[in-house]
């Protein structure tokens, strides 16, 4: 009886050991994840227009890009300014990160990238790539809630341009020619990892109606949520 009694304890103990450490897991998901890259982020708001000017003449860095679903325990936080080549914002979705330019992996595992050297934001296609990560609000997971006319804002702070979601796509990794100039369209092609295995790609495709001076009250509406 007591040897049965003692197994049954033991088994309880693991139990609640298993239960604690999920606990921890989802308090780290839901609450700290979020919270470090908001800290994150925060550090970088005032960069200004000559600083992304300046970076966007750097050397361009790029691999093949191999976006997938992180783990908290993969996500960078060590961002580094002379990067920065803009910001985008999705309100509809809680979605506001800084563009870093080159899809290094490196760059990958702390914002959204640029994909191409010489791409313009405000002009021709401006593609930007980014992972998902397990939770539903960091990097670029909130892609899976946009909707058709939601507006994505991007800027260097020089300009604001906002683009209306013209569509979206799941499309396998090959289909590079999401990266194309649109004829008579200026646009920003969105994408990050789509499936269980990360096995295809989402894409969202927002085409420009509108570009405004930058301010700072402006980019206190829009990007800072």
């Amino acid at each position: 009886m007591k040897k049965k009694n003692r197994k049954i304890k033991l088994s309880n103990v693991l139990i609640l050991l298993g239960v604690i450490i999920i606990s921890l897991n989802v308090f780290f998901i839901v609450i700290i994840e979020p919270t470090l890259m908001s800290m994150k982020i925060e550090d970088i708001w005032n960069i200004d227009a000559k600083e992304i000017k300046a970076n966007n003449q750097r050397i361009f860095e790029s691999s093949d890009i191999q976006l997938e679903v992180l783990d908290t325990s993969e996500i960078k936080i060590d961002l580094n300014n002379q990067k920065v080549v803009g910001f985008i914002s999705i309100p509809n979705v809680d979605l506001s990160l800084p563009i870093l330019r080159g899809a290094t992996s490196e760059n990958l595992d702390i914002s959204a990238t640029t994909i191409l050297e010489n791409q313009v934001m405000g002009e021709g296609n401006y593609p930007i790539a980014g992972h998902r990560t397990i939770h539903p609000d960091t990097l670029f997971s909130p892609l899976s809630r946009v909707r058709k006319e939601d507006e994505i804002y991007l800027t260097d702070k020089d300009k604001i341009f906002i683009y209306k979601v013209e569509s979206i796509r799941i499309v396998d990794p090959e289909t590079i020619e999401v990266l194309d100039i649109t004829e008579n369209k200026v646009v920003t092609t969105l994408i990050t990892c789509f499936g269980k295995k990360s096995e295809f790609r989402r894409v969202v495709v927002g085409v420009l109606i509108k570009t405004m001076e930058f301010s700072e009250s402006d980019f206190e509406k829009y990007f800072k949520q």
